[in-house]
């Protein structure tokens, strides 16, 4: 993943691995109830980002709409646990 900045935006770049994860997590959060959504968020923009970012997301991944999308979660999960490593806490599912 890169970042680019500028004055008026910044870029973030990801790899489909990274993106399909993000896009999953996001989707959680967002399914949530909304009271456990707000033990977590300080304001209504920070959920507008997070929708604006899964729209985006769901926009360009073609994979939310695929049969094996689960399988191809889990594969995505596992390519940057294994470029990342694992980390301490978190289980995985």
């Amino acid at each position: 993943m890169q970042a680019y900045y500028d004055p008026k935006k910044v870029t973030l770049t990801m790899n489909n691995d990274e993106a399909l994860v993000l896009g999953e997590m996001l989707q959680r959060i967002l399914e949530n109830s909304e009271a456990d959504l707000i033990k977590f968020l300080e304001s209504s923009a920070e959920f507008a980002v997070l929708v604006r970012i899964n729209n985006n997301l769901e926009k360009v991944l073609p994979q939310h709409f695929a049969e094996n999308y689960d399988a191809q979660v889990a594969h995505a999960r596992v390519a940057i646990i294994k470029e990342s490593g694992r980390f301490e806490g978190i289980a995985e599912s």
